[in-house]
């Protein structure tokens, strides 16, 4: 049942893709049908053979743990609307999730921890290592999705070389 969950759910994100997208026939189908055999086929591997499972299940338990810190410090902070003991009888399960103060602070903390080992130089090489993982091609469809390779570069030039604006006075 969980399978057929997940074919429907990725069909229906993909189709959801394409219903907004701006240009529906300029869809590349080969592209996104190898990333998907590669989606299934990680997903496959990562759930099956135990030396990936292992790693999966280490790191998960690591995130988990900075999650535990980061629940334990808004409540702290917080009290029961971070996550602590509620003061009362929570009527239905789950209403008592505040997401400004329980799941907000988490990706603040997941954010600041990424920068800094950004800044630290242990994630770029993850980075410079993505054209040789994952080929040239993904590399240039990355380069082209860029906001400033969508603009003509004539016109991005004369954006560049224009003057900037004075203020009158």
């Amino acid at each position: 049942m969980e399978l057929i969950q997940s074919g429907v759910g990725l069909a229906g994100l993909l189709g959801l893709a394409w219903l907004l997208s701006e240009d529906r026939r300029a869809l590349r189908w080969r592209p996104l049908l190898v990333a998907l055999l590669l989606q299934i086929v990680l997903a496959a591997l990562f759930t099956s053979l135990p030396p990936l499972k292992s790693a999966l299940a280490s790191l998960t338990g690591a995130v988990n743990s900075i999650a535990a810190a980061t629940r334990a410090g808004t409540s702290f902070v917080f009290g029961y609307i971070g996550g602590g003991p509620l003061p009362f009888d929570e009527k239905s399960p789950g209403s008592s999730f505040n997401l400004a103060f329980q799941a907000l602070p988490l990706i603040l903390v997941m954010s600041a921890l990424s920068s800094l080992l950004f800044h630290w130089r242990i994630l770029p090489p993850w980075y410079a290592g993505s054209p040789g993982r994952f080929g040239e091609r993904s590399a240039r469809a990355a380069r082209s999705a860029s906001p400033r390779r969508r603009i003509s570069s004539s016109a991005w030039s004369r954006r560049r070389s224009s003057p900037a604006p004075t203020s009158p006075g």
